[in-house]
């Protein structure tokens, strides 16, 4: 369902000449088991289905969780990349910076 409500939203944009990237789910933690094994169970069928709606839905991907420093998931449990266990740090940020740029950089080239 969450992805078929940012699919309404990227194809509205796309349809009125937008260029849209979308980022991949990055990982996270907290101390709920249930809750925890769900979420890395849907994860990586999420980030699939994004990064296969590039020229259906979205005109690219960032591709954040294919990083292996902050997209795996046990990254979320290193208060380095994650102190609460869901926010990156600012050195997650950074790294998040180099997936980014390049893929924005690209998009506005075209």
């Amino acid at each position: 369902m969450w992805l078929a409500k940012d699919w309404a939203y990227t194809d509205a944009l796309r349809a009125q000449g937008y260029k849209v990237a979308l980022g991949t789910v990055l990982p996270q933690y907290n101390s709920n088991s249930a809750y925890m094994t769900e979420f890395n169970r849907r994860r990586p069928l999420a980030n699939a289905a994004i990064r296969a709606a590039v020229g259906a839905h979205i005109d690219a991907v960032i591709d954040f969780a294919a990083n292996p420093t902050i997209g795996a998931d046990a990254a979320a449990q290193n208060k380095a990349l994650y102190p609460d266990g869901l926010h990156p740090s600012d050195s997650a940020q950074a790294t998040m910076a180099t997936i980014y740029g390049p893929v924005v950089d690209k998009l506005l080239a075209q």
